[in-house]
């Protein structure tokens, strides 16, 4: 029976892993609380940690048992487990999605996931510029945009061997050499990790500032400001006050369940 409502809350899970998987409305598919206690202990081989429910292992829809890399995670995992009150809403457990999207479904379609990361880095939020010369308000959002995404370009630079190019026009081409140095990159992260960028990067509508969180060049919160750099600004301008927290909040929240966040150890370079 626990196995069974198990998997039809980590099916849900998954089900909506595209389309609501940042989504702040409470799922369709209402399954109650079916458990007393959410727990965590060491794995049997003493390498992992898992979660538990009623002392027994969490597992994914396929039957996979939720093995977690650190201490860290696995308590996360289970906080959001035990945070549930007469139903289970996965609305509210990113890192269990996280943790499933893992396990189950990176092995079997890492080409896909791959192939739809990529269109990200051809319109990603940091190659487009305001054009300083359009009006006052428009230099002052080019300025902030240089103070904050120099950086980040010059990164991306050191990082992968070719600078990106930035337009202040609708369209812009990225160097092959970058294009095809992100890509290996991509190819060459674990199940852990594709499944953070492929979480972030939708959140955040860029691949660059996707991977300069995994890669901790930057942290949740800086990657969220500088995705909503533009907006952020025009609400400050329009509406002389500051942006409301609560949508920066939002956009961190959205990219903060990554491997950095429940403590999947740094990749090395």
């Amino acid at each position: 029976m626990l196995a069974r409502r198990v998997g039809r809350v980590g099916a849900t899970l998954l089900r909506c892993r595209a389309p609501c998987r940042y989504s702040t409305t409470q799922s369709t598919e209402r399954v109650r609380r079916f458990y007393k206690e959410a727990g965590f202990a060491a794995a049997e081989d003493g390498k992992a940690f898992v979660v538990t429910l009623d002392g027994r292992v969490l597992k994914t829809p396929e039957a996979t048992e939720v093995l977690m890399p650190t201490e860290a995670a696995a308590a996360a995992i289970a906080a959001e487990w035990e945070s549930q009150e007469s139903h289970i809403m996965p609305h509210l457990m990113p890192l269990t999605r996280l943790a499933m999207t893992a396990l189950d479904v990176v092995p079997k379609s890492r080409e896909s996931i791959i192939d739809g990361l990529m269109p990200y880095f051809d319109t990603d939020t940091v190659w487009y510029w305001e054009d300083p010369e359009r009006t006052t308000m428009s230099s002052e959002l080019h300025e902030l945009q240089t103070t904050t995404l120099t950086p980040i370009i010059d990164w991306l630079e050191e990082r992968f061997g070719a600078r990106p190019e930035t337009t202040t026009g609708l369209f812009v081409n990225q160097p092959e050499e970058l294009v095809s140095a992100v890509r290996e990159w991509v190819e060459g992260l674990d199940a852990w990790h594709l499944a953070a960028l492929d979480q972030s990067v939708r959140a955040l509508k860029s691949m660059s500032l996707a991977a300069a969180l995994l890669e901790y060049r930057l942290s949740p919160d800086e990657v969220a400001s500088a995705s909503r750099l533009e907006e952020t600004h025009q609400i400050e301008e329009w509406y002389a006050a500051p942006c409301p927290a609560a949508a920066t909040h939002a956009t961190r929240a959205a990219a903060q369940p990554h491997a950095q966040a429940i403590g999947v150890p740094k990749r090395s370079a």
